[in-house]
């Protein structure tokens, strides 16, 4: 193995290792039902389980909510769909767009994203299509360009190569599951596709296979691969060297007849030789068209949002993971009673329960869910390391107070009325 692949395969693992499975992909009413299920309650408690539910469900609301408006006012003056244009120097433009990829890291971390770093980003790129065109990609066009990832799993599909003499294969392919790209252009403005440098673009994907990173970016010129490339060169060399042997011949047998004759029969080979040369020039723009237009049926099928409306849909995938690790941690302490747990007896139950329920091995981040119930006066620590649950008659009524303390002074800005 060459130190080339055994440093790619490096590369690989360490996206692996760096996109753990923690998102909880379960509603959190679908969670409730489910934990009523396996742990059953009844009569009052039940009740107070409920409205439990209700008030974290209210309270990360608003507490996501307000966290949304401040970097909607952030966005507003960096959005390229905003209606109103404001006149900011660079300095102004720079100093927001760095406050706005701050936040946005700390954003999708709360749903679960993780960062790529620059070296992962050029690997997937460098691996190319599985599907014959690979993509040239200049950084030099970006002042700052972020990709965020969430889920990164393996999918088989099927193909056909000519190494393989066309014969139908299936391949494992890598593919992100969701996918958050954003970037600000450095230097001049790009003309052909209408993108301006002074603004920051915001894109979310779905179901990306790494190997299609590449396609994503904007700047990106076509790379054809040497099939590719020999579908164009072959038959142009091929047919041309056929049509001048033909011509040339043809020409001298008549070429002794009159100097007129001869002159029209160089002009035709001129001619024809201009017409063989744009029809292979078609055929090259033929096969060039294609590849964008496969590349635009795939991304419109897998682009979920774009610019403020991904702020959008990713504040509310952190609401509900917290929510989630919430209600599940809550849930599990409580059934333990009194005793207590240590963090990570309480982290394999819920990884246990998550994976009963799901099916999937998901890395459950206990620490998170633990520091939010301990805030909301949910869940304590004692002296020897082990966490209980406050009592469930107690809870709703605590939480009650805490959205008074909390949140009264933003209350009036969504229009929402007290419990």
């Amino acid at each position: 193995m060459s130190d080339s692949t055994h440093e790619a395969e490096e590369v690989q693992e360490s996206i692996f290792e760096s996109i753990v499975e923690s998102f909880i992909p379960l509603r959190h009413g679908d969670l409730i039902t489910k934990l009523l299920s396996k742990f059953p309650i009844h009569g009052q408690d039940r009740t107070d389980y409920l409205k439990l539910c209700d008030r974290l469900a209210a309270i990360f609301h608003i507490e996501h909510l307000t966290a949304l408006l401040r970097v909607e006012e952030l966005y507003e003056t960096l959005d390229p769909d905003a209606e109103f244009e404001d006149e900011l120097t660079d300095e102004q433009v720079r100093s927001r767009s760095d406050r706005l990829f701050d936040c946005l890291t700390d954003l999708l971390q709360n749903a679960h994203y993780v960062r790529l770093s620059r070296e992962q980003i050029e690997y997937a790129i460098n691996l190319g299509s599985q599907w014959g065109a690979k993509l040239e990609v200049d950084f030099e066009l970006f002042d700052r360009i972020e990709v965020y990832a969430r889920g990164y799993r393996k999918v088989t599909i099927k193909r056909r190569r000519w190494e393989n003499f066309f014969r139908e294969e299936e391949v494992d392919v890598p593919e992100f599951h969701r996918l958050v790209l954003a970037f600000k252009l450095a230097g001049e403005d790009l003309s052909e596709t209408e993108m301006s440098r002074d603004v920051v673009y915001l894109k979310n994907f779905k179901n990306i296979p790494e190997t299609d990173l590449e396609l994503l970016l904007p700047g990106s010129r076509v790379k054809f691969s040497i099939l590719d490339r020999g579908k164009i060169l072959l038959p142009t060399v091929s047919g041309l060297a056929v049509t001048i042997y033909k011509i040339v011949r043809v020409v001298t047998l008549v070429a002794v007849a009159t100097v007129l004759t001869a002159i029209w029969e160089w002009a035709l080979l001129l001619g024809g030789l201009g017409i063989y040369i744009f029809k292979s020039f078609a055929g090259y723009n033929r096969t060039k068209d294609k590849y964008q237009l496969d590349l635009t049926k795939n991304l419109y099928l897998k682009n979920l949002d774009n610019n403020a409306g991904v702020l959008y849909r990713v504040f509310n995938e952190a609401e509900e993971q917290e929510l989630c690790e919430a209600i599940l941690g809550y849930k599990i302490l409580w059934q333990n009673g009194d005793r207590g747990i240590h963090e990570h007896e309480f982290n394999d139950l819920a990884e246990q329960f998550l994976l009963e329920y799901t099916g999937r091995h998901i890395d459950f981040d206990h620490l998170d869910a633990l520091a939010t119930l301990a805030r909301l006066g949910l869940a304590h620590i004692d002296a020897s390391g082990k966490w209980t649950a406050t009592q469930i008659s107690l809870a709703p009524k605590i939480l009650s107070e805490n959205w008074r303390q909390l949140f009264e002074m933003q209350q009036h800005k969504v229009g929402l009325m007290d419990f």
